[in-house]
Formats: structure tokens, sequence, C-alpha cells
């Protein structure tokens, strides 16, 4: 640019333009690191009278400001100092303006007649005074990141609408950022629109910042081509929680409704309410999961969205449930050993069977033998090879199966009584000798222990 010429050249625009496209960011991959690192030459190091040490950029002249340089608007002005900032190796921050009433045309507005553009290093940080009557007087440690940087222009309002620059200082008082650092200043590190919905959709599928960070890095290739921090991933992940707040139920709501409208149908939903209009219950399937129940419908176990897991929530559930599948009940339910779905299954179901889920039951079973059988032999390897053979029927899991893997374990002796049930005594504990009466009904299949732990604990 020619001093007093109002034109851009087309090489400037073209990085303006870019600058402005990507939120004042040149560099965005390892590519454009290479072009920035042959356009940042060696800077000069001066010594000033008083034996100060200045750092003067080395940058192409076109990029370079000038005094007397004119400029369109301000914003054309602040995106020229900052592709000069960038391709030179430090950051720019808005300093001081002023303002006037001028008259334009037949209206009376506010321009600004004065503009400071500075380094980020300007001035020095000045701690502000802690207030001695706050609960907590602890302040976060941050780093000095200002060192008196003098560089900066100055823009003044000329006629016409124009800016031009009346002051300009080159020197700085730090080095220059290198070309490898330049991806993580503030500027660089801008969460792109692509990278905020990646945050949000892992977001829904309960996938947190860090993960989604590391994710990024491996689509990206490289820490360096994220354009952001962990820190960055982690602050948009907050203000998105934040930005949804309460209105989180209401965002799951319309959500299923606009898939039960996009299906014609074949998507089913429903929820209900309390008093406050808050979520409480949720019910839905998709088309896929009705035409398997209407195939398959034999077994049916239930994952349950219930802010209260009490009788008349799952009372609820299981008309929804019916209603969804066209009143069809399930041959089979398999369920937690909950009393309160046990009770709702006798009140909806007519002629459906309720069975124990074997999950749940072998999870329970270190509680019932106990530490010592469980940690120093292999009962529980032995059992559970035992209780998902399926090809074993109730006499021979009890009679055979299970008699040989309580013999290996601990248990010294067991009493068979065929037809009744089945009979185990004598349990060895450590080097006490305790003796239990386990009763196995093959007919109902119950059991009833003399140490009452059935009965009181299911």
């Amino acid at each position: 640019m020619n001093e007093g010429d109002g034109a851009l050249p087309t090489s400037l625009i073209n990085s303006v333009t870019e600058i402005n496209h990507s939120t004042s960011s040149v560099v965005t991959d390892s590519s454009s690191n290479d072009d920035t690192s042959s356009l940042i030459n060696s800077p000069r190091v001066c010594y000033s009278p008083k034996g100060s040490k200045k750092y003067i950029a080395g940058c192409l002249h076109h990029l370079k400001p000038s005094v007397g340089m004119i400029f369109d608007s301000l914003k054309e002005a602040e995106l020229f100092y900052k592709v000069y900032a960038a391709h030179c190796g430090f950051q720019v921050r808005n300093g001081t303006d002023k303002k006037q009433k001028q008259t334009v045309g037949k209206e009376i507005v506010e321009v600004i007649v004065l503009k400071y553009l500075l380094c980020t290093k300007q001035g020095y940080y000045q701690p502000k005074p802690r207030n001695q009557d706050a609960e907590c007087s602890q302040t976060r440690k941050r780093s000095v990141t200002r060192s008196g940087c003098s560089a900066c222009i100055r823009l003044r309002y000329s006629s016409g609408g124009k800016y031009v620059i009346y002051y300009f200082h080159e020197g700085h008082s730090h080095p220059f950022l290198t070309p490898s650092s330049i991806p993580f200043t503030k500027e660089s590190r801008q969460l792109t629109q692509v990278q905020k919905q990646y945050i949000f959709n892992n977001a829904k599928v309960n996938i947190g910042h860090v993960k989604s960070y590391r994710m990024s890095k491996e689509h990206c290739g490289s820490y360096n081509n994220v354009r952001g921090t962990k820190t960055d991933f982690k602050n948009f992940y907050r203000d998105l929680k934040v930005y949804i707040g309460d209105k989180d139920a209401f965002m799951f709501k319309e959500n299923f409704e606009r898939k039960v409208q996009a299906s014609n149908g074949g998507f089913y939903f429903d929820y209900c309410v309390d008093k406050h209009k808050q979520l409480t219950r949720a019910f839905w399937a998709d088309s896929i999961c009705r035409k398997n129940y209407a195939l398959f419908g034999d077994v049916v176990t239930f994952d349950t969205l219930l802010s209260k897991e009490d009788t008349a929530s799952f009372v609820w559930l299981f008309e929804t449930f019916l209603k969804c599948m066209g009143n069809c009940e399930p041959y089979c339910l398999l369920t937690d050993q909950d009393p309160a779905m046990s009770i709702a299954i006798e009140k909806v179901f007519k002629t459906t069977k309720p069975r124990l889920c074997m999950w749940h039951i072998m999870r329970k079973v270190p509680d019932k033998v106990g530490p010592v059988l469980c940690r120093e032999t292999d009962f529980l390897k032995k059992l559970n090879a035992v209780v998902w053979d399926s090809d074993l029927d109730p006499t021979q899991f009890v009679s055979e199966e299970c008699e040989a893997a309580c013999f290996a374990c601990g248990i010294e002796s067991c009493n068979s009584c065929y037809g009744a049930g089945e009979e185990f005594s004598v349990v060895y504990d450590n080097e006490r000798r305790k003796n239990y009466d386990v009763i196995f009904d093959t007919s109902s299949n119950d059991s009833t222990c003399s140490c009452r732990k059935f009965e009181s604990e299911g």
C-alpha cells in the first residue's frame, strides 16, 4: 500500500478475507505453518541508549503498517494490523477509543474518532485488591503475560468516513511467537461451528470434553491441527450445560416428538409429568423394536426411566407398554426382584409369567455365601460354569453339578431329598462349623434356608 492510497492490494484483501472468515486465524494446519514460516523473517534485536532490548519483526513490506496509510473503514484497519501481527508473531488487543457525535446525512450518529490497537503484552499486570469481607480470600494464580510492550498503531477518523494511521511503534519488548506456537494463541484457538456441533453430539451420548478432544486429535492427525486446547473444549462443554440448564427435559421431549412425526407412527413415545410440570416418566420404542416384539415377543426385559420406581409408576409403564404393542402380553417378563414391579405385574398382566433376571441373581451370590468361600476357593468360577449351562435340567443341576462345586469349595456334605426338593447341610467356614439346611423346591423353583436370609433378603 502506498501512503495516502485508499485501495488495498489484492493479496492483502485475500489475506484479510481469510482472517475474517476463520476468526482472525491464518494458521490452520501443517501446510499453513510452512507458509507462515516463509513469511516470517528473523527478527532484529536493537538496544536503546538506556540499554533496553527491542525486537523488530521481519515482515514483507506490503504487510507492514506506516504512518499515513488510509483505510475505508475501521474494521479494515483492524484486520490489516491483525494480518501483520500474525505474520510477525504477536497478538493484538483493543486499546483506547474516543467517540464523538457527528452529522452523517440527516442523522446524528456516534463515530469513533480515535482508536488504539495494542500488542497484548502492552502495560503491566495490576492485581486487584482482595475483598476482606469475602468468604474465600484465595485467588487463582495467573501467569504474568504483560511486559510493558509499546508496539501499537493509532488511527484517526478522516473525512469521508475513512481512517488514517497517524502513529506507529514497531519495536517490541519481548520475543515473538514461533510458527509452531501460533496455532495455540487465543485467536487461533477459536472453535469452529463443526467442532462445537461435534462436542454437542458427543455430549448427547455421555462423551465428555476430554474424550472429544482426544478423538478430534485422531481425526485431525495431531493436536496442532485441532484449533483448540483441552481447556477450550472444557469451557464450551461447560457453557453448553449452562445454556441447557433446566430445559433438558423439554429438549428430550421435543427430540422424541420429532422422531414420532418423522416415522409416520412407527416410533412410539409417551411421557408423564407431575403437578410441577416436571418430567417423571417416559417410554419410547422405535419401529424395529415394535416389529421384533410382534414377531418374537415371548420374553421381555425392561430398562426403566422413572423418577420414582414405585408400584404406580410401574403400573403406568406396563399399561403404556401394552398400548404400544397392541395389548399383546408377553409370555415371560424378566425382573430384578423389585417388589413394586412384582405387584404391578400382577395388576396389569393376566397371562405373563414373571421370572428373575439371572444376572441380578448371580451378582448377589458373593454376599450370600460370604467372602471366604468366594475369595479363597474356585466356588464362583465353578458355580458360573454350572449356572450358565443351558442343557441341565433342575434335578441334574442340584444333585450333580452343584454338589460337585460345593464339595470342592468348602461344603462338606449334601443330603439330597428327591421329589420335594434338594437339601444341603453342614457348611465349613474357617475353623468353625456352621449347619445350614437349604431346601430347593424343583416344582416351584423356590429356595429356603435355616438362616432365613432367603426370606429376609431374597
